[in-house]
């Protein structure tokens, strides 16, 4: 269970975060044209890459409890990974 936290809280907050954007910028409803629904794409990218970037400083912070759960070593490569991710 020590391990699964982490990955329960990223996903809880990937999928909480989704849904606000959801809810706040389209109100439940796709766009009825092509241009507003690249530009709603768009702004869930950019908070996407936001929170990943974020994710990027949990993974390198050293923080206690997410050392301990994962080690330095396998924090370091899911880092550079999420980097690449992040950039994609």
């Amino acid at each position: 269970m020590k391990k699964q936290l982490p990955i329960i809280l990223y996903f809880l907050n990937l999928f909480i975060l989704i849904g606000l954007w959801w809810d706040m910028s389209l109100g439940g409803q796709l766009p009825q044209t092509l241009p507003k629904l690249f530009i709603e794409l768009g702004k869930l990218a950019g908070i996407l890459a936001t929170y990943q970037a974020l994710i990027q400083l949990i993974l390198i912070g050293r923080i206690k409890w997410v050392e301990s759960s994962f080690g330095l070593d396998k924090l370091s490569r899911i880092h550079k990974w999420n980097g690449y991710l992040t950039l994609v």
